[in-house]
């Protein structure tokens, strides 16, 4: 008899030290809202397809202007915008602030008023190899932020002030360069 109640007192005391082998595992194991799981992978998603919808509404062209995004562009400074469109620093950007009014509405709108968090770098053809430039800047993005591309060709029918001034003309033909517009988009 005393043989059985070891082995059962044996049995009962296993079975609670694995109750707190899990309870102490389940306790270290971080939680935070940007722990990845399957809800996240959705959110990521639904923020992917928006930026990308964003981002197609502003390289929109009609046929007898050019986009939001490439009007402002060509009239840009070429120096990094730091803040977002609603930074103070956002008008003094642009040669002719008010080609740049439309993209700034988009921008607060669709990302800043909805606690988005983005940065907007452009890349063009050098003789060599890709640059970078940084349009706007609002710090550095999330492990989870999504990044969405779009081209955006400059022509030498384009006015030659803004991004003109700080890319090279790739050669002989109608097309000044490419720009590789990458938006990057984050929760804040």
């Amino acid at each position: 008899m005393v043989k059985g109640q070891t082995f059962t007192l044996e049995a009962v005391i296993t079975a609670l030290l694995l109750l707190l082998v899990v309870y102490i595992t389940i306790q270290a194991i971080p939680l935070t809202p940007l722990t990845p799981s399957t809800a996240n992978i959705i959110v990521e998603n639904n923020l992917e397809a928006y930026a990308g919808d964003v981002l197609t509404a502003l390289i929109y062209e009609k046929e007898t202007e050019p986009s939001m995004l490439k009007k402002a562009l060509l009239n840009w400074t070429c120096g990094a915008i730091y803040g977002g469109a609603s930074s103070d620093d956002y008008n003094q950007s642009f040669s002719d602030p008010s080609n740049a009014i439309d993209l700034r509405e988009v921008l607060i709108n669709a990302f800043e008023k909805k606690g988005l968090a983005y940065n907007i770098e452009l890349y063009y053809n050098d003789t060599l190899s890709l640059r970078k430039l940084t349009f706007i800047f609002n710090g550095y993005p999330s492990r989870n932020a999504v990044t969405i591309t779009q081209i955006i060709p400059i022509y030498d029918s384009d006015p030659d002030d803004g991004v003109k001034i700080c890319i090279p003309d790739m050669d002989d033909s109608n097309l000044y360069n490419v720009l590789y517009v990458k938006l990057t988009v984050w929760r804040m």
